[in-house]
């Protein structure tokens, strides 16, 4: 019996020929099938398999063979279906077709009129089984990474090119600023490419000075240098048929480029102190936080190295474009973070991830994640609130001289701040301050209870 979501066929007839000419030619072409007897199994077989390709007699329960596959077209419209039936005339068969059908084929069925059908479907039916298939594994992903959680359209974007790029065998340039994920989109890359069940292995170019890079990468024979004392495989042999994910490429050494363009141009390896190389098979998929364009400019970067790797680029979005997802993915890291710390899960309240919508994020996903852990640590209930935020997530500075309140020369300006900005945060911080108390926090703003209520009301009617 074929596994749920692999690519198989579907028959629906009662013709005992039709089941054993079906057979016979589905084993020749080495995919799986299936086989309904019954309008009832016909149905159960739809649900548990979601089959890509469906043959159904036109006699099928009792006559109704061309009804049922309307509905499945209108139903699912990506189906690959094809009546079978005895009447040779031309006039039905377009009357079929019209109905939703994808092919019409005229019993009695022979092998080579069938094998030849059913090899037209399955390439037409190739590529949807594919994203279906790359769908299933990044939503599983989704699932159980805090980086890759996420709504808002400039994710989606992020989320198309992924499931777009898996496929294609060839070198990912990822840019964006510095803890947006980079790492974790590489590795959804790989785990929806025909390399996924091979090594995924990852580098960080700015850790190692040259020479120990050199060595991490490409390998070394023993003596190639005081301490090689047994020769070492590097990551680019010990992934072989496998993907290398090379972090902050920009700061790969120049003297070290050439070696990585041999490798993207004919997989080519050699080991510090080897003299001659060796052939391996991976994927690269590279990552900076740095303009590669200025590098090769200034001369840092070799402009042929650099065009080798941004075969298919991937630009990841920082936190702060991505407001509406933050709600989202607090959730998803304090959910994974309790879980991890052997704590009661907690939650934000509205006024909390208020406060994280408007911070600035200069350190992206991994800030958030950094906030997080310290509300955790001082809240002591279910709840977190802004007074359980450390202090870097209120962000906006303003100092007011106490002798020239029309000086401005003293005020810190941070570049995007608006006047309602300014306030909303100095309302929060002053509710921290008492906490939460309004009518304390009225008397500290100098405005009226009723006043504070109608400015919180229009920001939570705005959010």
């Amino acid at each position: 019996m074929a596994e749920p979501g692999s690519f198989h066929f579907l028959l629906g007839s009662d013709n005992q020929s039709d089941i054993e000419t079906f057979r016979l030619v589905v084993n020749t072409i080495d995919l799986p099938a299936l086989v309904s007897t019954s309008v009832l199994s016909f149905e159960r077989a739809l649900s548990e398999h979601q089959p890509m390709v469906i043959l159904i007699d036109e006699n099928f329960g009792r006559g109704c063979g061309v009804d049922i596959c309307a509905s499945l077209c209108d139903q699912a419209p990506d189906l690959y279906t094809i009546v079978l039936s005895e009447s040779e005339d031309f006039a039905h068969a377009i009357e079929v077709i019209r109905s939703g059908a994808s092919d019409y084929l005229v019993k009695p069925l022979t092998e080579s009129s069938l094998k030849h059908r059913l090899k037209i479907a399955e390439r037409a039916m190739r590529p949807h089984q594919k994203i279906r298939e790359l769908e299933s594994i990044v939503e599983a992903q989704h699932a159980s990474e805090d980086d890759v959680i996420g709504q808002s359209a400039s994710f989606q974007r992020v989320q198309e090119r992924i499931l777009r790029y898996a496929p294609i065998d060839a070198p990912v340039l990822m840019t964006g600023p510095s803890g947006t994920g980079k790492s974790m989109s590489a590795k959804l890359i790989h785990d929806a490419s025909v390399r996924a069940h091979k090594p995924f292995l990852e580098v960080n170019c700015a850790t190692l000075n040259e020479q120990l890079i050199d060595s991490e990468l490409f390998g070394h024979v023993k003596g190639a240098f005081t301490g090689a004392e047994r020769s070492k495989r590097g990551i680019f042999e010990a992934a072989h048929e496998g993907t290398v994910f090379l972090d902050e490429i920009a700061e790969l050494p120049i003297g070290l480029q050439p070696k990585l363009l041999s490798v993207l141009q004919d997989g080519r390896v050699r080991r510090v102190g080897a003299t001659e190389s060796t052939l391996v098979d991976v994927r690269v998929i590279a990552a900076t936080n740095r303009n590669l364009v200025s590098a090769v400019e200034d001369g840092s970067f070799r402009s042929d190295l650099y065009f080798r790797l941004n075969v298919l680029s991937l630009e990841l979005p920082a936190l702060k474009d991505r407001k509406s997802d933050i709600a989202l993915l607090a959730q998803s890291i304090l959910t994974s973070k309790c879980e991890e710390f052997d704590l009661k899960n907690k939650h934000l309240n509205a006024s909390a991830v208020e406060m994280l919508k408007r911070h600035t994020w200069p350190g992206n996903i991994r800030e958030l994640e950094n906030i997080l852990i310290q509300a955790i640590a001082m809240t002591d209930g279910d709840t977190i609130h802004v007074q359980n935020l450390p202090k870097s997530v209120f962000d906006i500075e303003l100092t007011i001289p106490d002798s020239a309140p029309s000086d401005t020369s003293s005020f810190q300006h941070q570049g995007g701040v608006t006047l309602a900005d300014i306030e909303a945060a100095y309302i929060d911080f002053v509710l921290q301050q008492t906490g939460q108390n309004k009518s304390k926090a009225a008397d500290m703003l100098g405005i009226d209870r009723g006043t504070l209520y109608r400015k919180l009301k229009q920001r939570r009617d705005q959010s």
